[in-house]
């Protein structure tokens, strides 16, 4: 009988026993449904499988090409085709990378913090979401997770990212001592750290030592010209301090060198409409809508302009 059924049914049930107990546990001998429908099982987990495969493949080729949305829809198939595979994990990290890139923060922590508990040590995963958590505000969570990579042994290009972040971190927190003092050792790790020595200097300002700061940003704008962000932190402190024609030159400047920043001109809307130049500034801030910046960053804005 053993042989008739392993013909039938194929070497997948090579494996079984003979026996199988009742859901009363009796011992009981498997009938011929028992073995179809252990086939029918196998033959969709099969199925499930391949589906599950040509999702990800499918989406990662999708990343490949950049088109973020077709990979999210691709990797959250998947879960949804195999919901307990074990690989789910890293569909589950590149989904909250996605998000990080689209500017779901709060998505992306949600998802990463699914992940870690499965891969408590994953180090890229604990940095993706101090990333997101840096988005979305959750400063403190950001500030945890830096603090457990820093325990790890890192290369320095790798620990100045973090302590970078925790940096950033603790400026939301508006901790500036502590933040410069990250910022002292990131660029001891790495130098040039263009970035580094920008937040540092907003370290200095927001510490009250805001002539030091402007000193060292001018020579830092003489030394590196192309930096949009230079231009932006000196404008922002020139129109701080009432200089709003020095400021509104800055901010020219800042867009030449990177006119896709909605930021910039909501910046230069802003010192616009102190130096009274409304028709200019409602260009920059129709011109910042079109780059994406929201309605309620914007509305504040037009109400000066009535």
């Amino acid at each position: 009988m053993l042989c008739v059924l392993l013909c039938l049914f194929g070497t997948t049930l090579s494996a079984q026993t003979i026996i199988d107990l009742d859901n009363k546990g009796k011992v009981r001998g498997k009938t011929i449904d028992d073995y179809k429908r252990e086939s029918d099982v196998a033959r969709r987990e099969r199925n499930d499988s391949i589906e599950y495969a040509d999702h990800l493949v499918r989406a990662f080729n999708a990343l490949h090409a950049d088109s973020l949305e077709e990979a999210r829809k691709q990797f959250r198939a998947a879960i949804a085709t195999r919901p307990d595979a074990p690989g789910n994990y890293i569909v589950r990290h590149n989904l909250g990378r996605i998000a990080l890139a689209q500017g779901r923060y709060d998505e992306a922590v949600k998802l990463l913090t699914q992940v870690l508990k499965e891969q408590p040590d994953n180090p890229e995963v604990r940095a993706d979401r101090a990333n997101a958590a840096l988005g979305s505000g959750n400063a403190t969570m950001a500030i945890e997770d830096c603090n457990v990579l820093l325990q790890r042994t890192l290369t320095n290009e790798r620990r100045a990212q973090v302590f970078f972040m925790r940096a950033a971190a603790q400026m939301q927190l508006r901790n500036a001592p502590a933040a410069r003092t990250d910022l002292e050792t990131v660029l001891k790790l790495t130098p040039d750290n263009e970035n580094a020595t920008l937040l540092l200097l907003m370290t200095l300002r927001d510490e009250g030592r805001r002539q030091e700061a402007l000193v060292r940003l001018n020579d830092f704008v003489a030394q590196h010209p192309e930096n949009a962000d230079a231009y932006a932190l000196r404008a922002e402190m020139l129109a701080t301090d009432g200089k709003h024609a020095l400021a509104r030159a800055d901010y020219d400047t800042a867009i030449k060198l990177d006119g896709e920043r909605g930021d910039l001109y909501t910046a230069r809307a802003e010192v616009l409409i102190a130096m009274e130049e409304y028709a200019a500034a409602r260009a920059d801030i129709s011109k910042a809508a079109v780059l994406g910046v929201p309605q309620g960053t914007l509305q504040p804005l037009l109400k000066k302009l009535k």
